[in-house]
């Protein structure tokens, strides 16, 4: 298994034990966005340069982050592993929804949606994701041309025009 999969499963199990999941998850969005904001932080946090207990003040003084989380965060430093945030935090989010019986569906689409076009995916999705609450993420990728990609837990549906001209050049 890999080691980030570790620190994913192991903030799970410690935020489900202290009763904390909506407050860490919310918090790890925070921290997300920051370090998206700040890029230099996260070299920041890499240095072998900055003394650690230096590095921990910094975490301190982010934001007022859930102890257990605060305290994750100060054990990814420790470990050198902050690096790695992004897939620790897909595998965390992944094991969050999945309690909170949320299904995150990612759908790509050459243009904007409409309400209504969503509500169609949305409902073609409950068949095929049953019994959770589905929170989708619509992004926007013109390569596409036309039509939509959805992802859902590893599995792709393409739908999308330029994955039909792919298909049917090699053909030719």
């Amino acid at each position: 298994m890999n080691k980030n999969v570790n620190y994913a499963q192991a903030l799970f199990d410690l935020v489900m034990e202290r009763d904390c999941l909506d407050e860490v998850f919310h918090d790890f969005e925070t921290f997300v966005a920051a370090v998206e904001q700040q890029p230099n932080w996260l070299f920041l946090m890499q240095s072998p340069f900055i003394d650690l207990n230096k590095k921990y003040e910094l975490l301190e003084e982010l934001s007022t982050f859930h102890p257990v989380f605060l305290n994750f965060l100060k054990t990814l430093v420790y470990n050198q592993v902050i690096h790695d945030y992004e897939v620790i935090y897909d595998k965390w989010r992944q094991l969050a929804l999945e309690q909170q019986q949320i299904a995150h569906v990612r759908v790509v689409s050459a243009k904007p949606l409409t309400k209504e076009q969503i509500q169609i995916i949305r409902e073609e999705l409950w068949g095929w994701i049953e019994g959770k609450e589905i929170e989708m993420e619509v992004i926007i990728d013109k390569r596409l041309i036309g039509g939509i990609k959805i992802f859902y837990q590893g599995q792709t549906i393409d739908r999308s025009l330029y994955a039909q001209l792919e298909e049917l050049s090699a053909f030719i």
